[in-house]
């Protein structure tokens, strides 16, 4: 309740609903995982600017997890970071409008995470959460014949995700994307045509994709020092898409 300077109230407000972020470290249940194990880094701390011979460019992973919920679902959150940047989708929808997340750090200390609310996103029957990772500014290392300003590097991309079910009937399921939760992968260094293809089965558009020679599992990896933070910095939003020969995304910060 409010009150001018004449000593008038404005009435009550609505109701009002906020969702706070994960206060301590053991509220996440979930675990980095990783495509691909780090290579040898460079003595002295990351990223220490890579001298080193050229390296083959990885495959990008493309993560998929499917899940089945058979009640009624009140609320759904998830909680994610993917390093160097993510797109997360769920059932094929994406989770938020900002892109390029999540923001740049310095990755030996914090790195940021992002919570959605994806209720709308969660069906009754089979889900699927779909998760492209990219190599952003955690992972420049030097490759033949390409040119960068800076090569350094923190590691490969990583990803830490768990979704919390708050159910109708006052039940609660949590759903992580690490082990013993570990999903198939989908390499991303594939024809455009496949790979078009692969990412729309990614993102839960059709059955699951019946090639499993391309998938392969993920593993626990252990990010140093580096904590978790809530993501309250300015975000950039994809404002208009052109298409033409060539797709072009303008973003604005926000």
């Amino acid at each position: 309740m409010v009150w001018d300077q004449h000593g008038r109230t404005c009435g009550w407000s609505a109701p009002a609903l906020f969702t706070t972020g994960l206060f301590e470290q053991r509220q996440w249940r979930a675990r980095w995982i990783a495509a691909e194990p780090d290579r040898p880094l460079l003595a002295g701390p990351p990223p220490a600017n890579n001298t080193s011979p050229p390296v083959e460019p990885r495959p990008l992973p493309l993560l998929r997890r499917d899940f089945h919920v058979t009640k009624p679902v009140r609320c759904a959150i998830v909680c994610v970071s993917g390093l160097g940047q993510y797109e997360l989708r769920l059932n094929g929808r994406h989770a938020g409008r900002g892109v390029l997340n999540p923001g740049w750090t310095n990755y030996r200390r914090t790195v940021l995470y992002n919570t959605f609310d994806v209720t709308s996103n969660v069906k009754r029957g089979a889900n699927t959460i779909g998760v492209m990772l990219g190599n952003g500014l955690y992972n420049v290392e030097r490759y033949p014949r390409r040119y960068a300003k800076f090569t350094g590097t923190f590691g490969q991309p990583k990803l830490i995700l768990q979704l919390k079910l708050a159910f109708s009937d006052g039940s609660e399921q949590l759903i992580s994307l690490a082990p013993p939760y570990t999903m198939p992968s989908v390499v991303g260094n594939i024809c455009p045509a496949a790979y078009a293809i692969r990412v729309g089965h990614l993102q839960g558009e059709g059955n699951p994709v019946p090639d499993t020679a391309c998938y392969f599992s993920v593993t626990d990896v252990v990010l140093d020092g580096a904590k978790p933070l809530s993501s309250i910095e300015l975000r950039c939003v994809a404002t208009e898409t052109l298409l033409g020969v060539v797709g072009m995304t303008l973003l604005e910060t926000r």
